[in-house]
């Protein structure tokens, strides 16, 4: 039990860190650079993407399984879009509401995927 106390504060350190340098390059590059959002968030999406898989690796939460870590990442990235989209579009949840919902649970149900993959060190 103690380990996976000690794993997932890892994987909440990673993901504030994560989603702080998000919001701030976003600001960055669109509010004062002028990039487009789709240009940004394609880019920053990606660098942190690679930051946070060797961040884990570095911090010896995962192994390095490459592979099944963009696997897990892509499949949460679509459930995120299908799920704002249905609780959204379709069930009209306030976006206040539904958005941290989404993001709260897939950030859960990566961990567990993390583990259920094996790829959390033991």
């Amino acid at each position: 039990m103690a380990r996976h106390i000690i794993n997932f504060s890892k994987y909440l350190s990673v993901g504030v860190v994560v989603t702080l340098l998000n919001i701030f390059f976003s600001w960055l590059f669109i509010d004062v650079v002028g990039m487009k959002a789709i240009v940004s968030s394609t880019i920053i999406g990606i660098v942190l993407l690679l930051f946070k898989y060797f961040s884990y690796v570095n911090v010896r939460l995962i192994h390095r399984k490459f592979v099944i870590f963009i696997l897990i990442n892509t499949t949460s990235v679509l459930l995120y879009i299908l799920f704002s989209a249905l609780l959204i579009d379709i069930f009209l949840v306030p976006t206040l509401i539904a958005i941290p919902a989404v993001v709260i649970s897939l950030f859960l149900l990566r961990y567990i995927a993390f583990h259920w993959t094996k790829i959390i060190v033991q």
